[in-house]
């Protein structure tokens, strides 16, 4: 995976290399995002983002990606 997350300043993080509170963070953004707005629209991020954030758990747990 080579998706980045574009931060409120223009900075690009690779979505692999990002701490885990900061994965989080992302997250949890989007997600008040789609609860507060019924228009919003889900960027492809999102899936990239929930998908790291899956992965890390199986990977802590012993479980295969």
């Amino acid at each position: 995976m080579a998706t980045t997350w574009k931060d409120k300043d223009g900075t690009e993080w690779r979505i692999e290399y990002m701490e885990d509170s900061y994965l989080i963070n992302c997250i949890k953004y989007l997600n008040k995002q789609i609860e507060l707005d019924e228009d919003f629209i889900i960027p492809p991020v999102y899936y990239d983002l929930t998908n790291e954030y899956n992965n890390r758990i199986k990977d802590s747990k012993g479980e295969t990606k």
